[in-house]
């Protein structure tokens, strides 16, 4: 005896609606951040410094603007053209602008790295506010040799800071260091026949050059890197401010004109630095992550033990 089967119910139709709202539900919802992707991150960024470059923008903006101010009162350089007052003001709406403006990480970093060079290339043509740098005490090579050392070593020392286990790394820092030896041998000849507080900058830069020498280690200390990286530009710019205390106030210049050079000077190579070190990651971070999230990863040998 044969039976038929019971006929089961027609699920029904679904609507266009409710597709539609499934299509909108998948392209909404981002894909999940895997905790594995948080960790490489966090070990090695491929973008580092992205989050804070528009406050480093807006900080340069200040400083610029707090120099341009003081000029304008007649500290530092008052009767130069143009006026130097005016070109940190353009400097000052120039950082601002890079700071709303949404750069991609790349360009940002080049835009700010540009604003500090176009300070410095002023400066050595006798313009601006680092005007003093084309005059005296030192010739105008030894400047331009201060502002390619104090802007390669602090951008590779950040660098192998963020990636200890990169091997080249290294070989960058140790180019870096290779480019600041016309500077450090007109230092020792400063710190040889030089007045005494020319001896003391002259000093603290050398000091500051040789202290770098310890991030070639193979796993150097970030924290130590990272201000390592801040307090060379610092005393390079304290050596130019030093000047103010044995050298003559310069022509068509008021009190305290080599120490407003000094501060000029740290806030132009600072961003040039970090603009350098930003262009760095973006070229070596890939292959420095896998690197360093290998070198992470790799399990710590057990101690080899003896039998009695």
């Amino acid at each position: 005896m044969q039976t038929q089967p019971r006929p089961q119910p027609a699920h029904p139709p679904r609507s266009h609606t409710s597709r539609l709202h499934a299509a909108i539900v998948r392209v909404k919802t981002p894909p999940p951040i895997l905790a594995s992707e948080v960790l490489r991150e966090d070990l090695a960024p491929l973008e580092p410094g992205r989050s804070a470059s528009r406050i480093w923008d807006v900080a340069f903006a200040g400083v610029y603007l707090a120099i341009g101010g003081a000029l304008r009162f007649g500290f530092g350089l008052t009767a130069a053209e143009p006026r130097a007052g005016a070109v940190c003001l353009a400097a000052a709406a120039a950082s601002c602008v890079t700071a709303l403006v949404p750069f991609p990480y790349v360009w940002r970093a080049c835009v700010g790295g540009l604003i500090g060079a176009t300070l410095i290339l002023l400066g050595f043509g006798a313009v601006g506010p680092l005007a003093l740098l084309a005059g005296q005490p030192s010739p105008l090579w030894v400047e331009v040799c201060r502002v390619v050392a104090f802007c390669a070593i602090p951008a590779t020392l950040l660098f192998r800071s963020h990636y200890r286990a990169y091997a080249r790394g290294r070989v960058l820092l140790g180019i870096a260091l290779i480019t600041a030896i016309p500077f450090l041998f007109s230092a020792v000849l400063a710190l040889v026949a030089g007045p005494l507080v020319a001896k003391l900058g002259a000093g603290l830069a050398i000091t500051g050059v040789l202290c770098a020498l310890a991030a070639l280690a193979s796993t150097p200390t970030i924290t130590v890197s990272a201000w390592a990286a801040q307090a060379l530009i610092a005393i390079a710019a304290l050596d130019i401010g030093l000047r103010d205390l044995y050298l003559p106030t310069p022509a068509q210049a008021g009190p305290f004109a080599y120490a407003l050079t000094g501060v000029t000077f740290f806030a132009a190579v600072v961003p040039m630095a970090l603009g350098l070190f930003q262009i760095l990651a973006s070229v070596y971070a890939p292959k420095a992550r896998l690197a360093v999230v290998s070198a992470a990863s790799t399990p710590d040998e057990p101690p080899s033990t003896t039998g009695d």
